[in-house]
């Protein structure tokens, strides 16, 4: 699960596996609007003094269902956050990278079924929730980053609904290709095993299989074991949005 935890005090800052001093600072993606980046460096470094700093290995779980979620700050890295249905079936309402943070909404809404994973090799902060209470009455400008955190939370969990209840499978499965993929020196794309699509999906392997299939026929993505290369990121985008339907497409 995590290799290591270490507490950040007021003058310390957690160090990482080579033993070096590692910032608390996010390391965001390009093109993203975080928490971090709305309430600026100052109130980030207030909401992560003395939170405990984890190192999640890709896979492994940042938080699990059954009990109330934790109050998480992601570093570094990609997490997926998702409902298990009580058949077991997964829903995933969001993704997050660094400078966002996780927990928050199903912590205040009561949701024990939520659970989170790293896509990525993680680096992240557990945020005590009377710590966010307390900044959150002294820091206006805090407090309205917050609600619209949670306005962002709802509207991605109303969409993923939205999405599942009208959009063709190769549409579900190219959205979530596009969310974790990421440059590598093999190209875009995504080390996932068709079940564990399947899984942030919130469909059977068997699915999954036959819609990497007719993707790979388009000649949009080329997979091998455990690993999702796109070549034609632009009509992935456009089957993504149900712009682009493919041959019999389900």
């Amino acid at each position: 699960m995590t290799d290591e935890v270490h507490h950040v005090g007021a003058e310390q800052d957690p160090h990482d596996r080579t033993g070096g001093l590692r910032s608390p600072h996010p390391v965001q993606e390009p093109g993203t609007a975080s928490l971090a980046t709305v309430i600026g460096a100052g109130m980030w470094d207030a909401l992560l003094a003395d939170a405990d700093i984890v190192h999640v290995s890709a896979g492994e779980p940042i938080y699990a269902a059954g009990q109330a979620p934790p109050v998480v700050a992601i570093l570094s890295g990609r997490a997926r956050v998702y409902i298990v249905a009580a058949d077991g079936q997964q829903f995933t309402f969001r993704y997050a990278g660094g400078g966002e943070v996780i927990g928050l909404g199903p912590r205040l809404g009561g949701l024990t079924n939520s659970s989170a994973e790293a896509l990525t090799d993680t680096t992240a902060a557990t945020i005590s929730l009377d710590r966010v209470r307390r900044l959150g009455f002294e820091q206006p400008a805090l407090s309205w980053a917050i609600a619209e955190e949670m306005a962002r939370w709802a509207s991605n969990v109303v969409r993923t609904v939205a999405e599942a209840a009208h959009l063709p499978m190769t549409a579900r499965v190219a959205r979530h290709l596009l969310e974790i993929s990421a440059p590598t020196p093999r190209g875009t794309g995504a080390g996932v095993t068709h079940q564990r699509l399947a899984d942030a999906v919130g469909s059977a392997r068997e699915v999954v299989t036959r819609t990497l299939g007719a993707l790979r026929r388009a000649r949009v993505v080329e997979t091998s074991p455990g690993w999702v290369l796109i070549t034609d990121e632009r009509r992935l985008e456009l089957i993504a949005h149900g712009d682009e339907a493919l041959e019999g497409q389900s």
